[in-house]
């Protein structure tokens, strides 16, 4: 059986759905966007890394497949 290498979900339905959670949490604003996204930059590169993402997502709380962050780091990271 090959291995599935895109989510059942579109890009905007993931944005969506990452939106979503982040809602629920009252997580909304940009400036704690901001504050987890440096601290999830371990390496202080100024980007995040496929782990550093994933992990970025896991504390947050918000639950996404390999499939879609891996999509999602396709669709908005030109050096993937």
């Amino acid at each position: 059986m090959a291995k599935r290498t895109t989510p059942s979900r579109s890009i905007v339905e993931i944005i969506l759905n990452i939106r979503y959670q982040l809602q629920r949490k009252g997580q909304n604003s940009g400036k704690n966007l901001l504050r987890q996204f440096q601290v999830a930059d371990t390496d202080s590169s100024g980007f995040l890394e496929r782990q550093e993402l994933e992990e970025l997502f896991m504390r947050s709380g918000i639950f996404l497949s390999k499939i879609e962050v891996n999509y999602l780091l396709h669709h908005f990271d030109s050096n993937c």
